[in-house]
């Protein structure tokens, strides 16, 4: 395994709808050991629909990747 020996090097990545916190790679040293701290992968979170429609509603339950929001017009309205 090439990783792991001096200068060798480890790349990380997050699935899709996450994103990586930390550096995304890690060096062996001389001493055996590996460089920085270990990256984490966090769920992407959008921010909360606040758009206030006239004469419809909104409808989201969750802001992570891959939700969706449902637009719905009131009655004799239409998009």
């Amino acid at each position: 395994d090439k990783g792991t020996f001096f200068e060798g090097v480890a790349t990380f990545s997050c699935t899709p709808g996450y994103i990586l916190k930390g550096a995304a790679t890690r060096s062996c040293g001389a001493d055996g050991k590996w460089n920085g701290q270990i990256p984490e992968c966090s769920i992407v979170e959008c921010s909360k629909v606040t758009t206030v429609i006239s004469n419809g509603q909104t409808n989201s339950t969750d802001s992570f990747y891959g939700a969706s929001v449902l637009y719905t017009c009131d009655a004799g309205y239409q998009m």
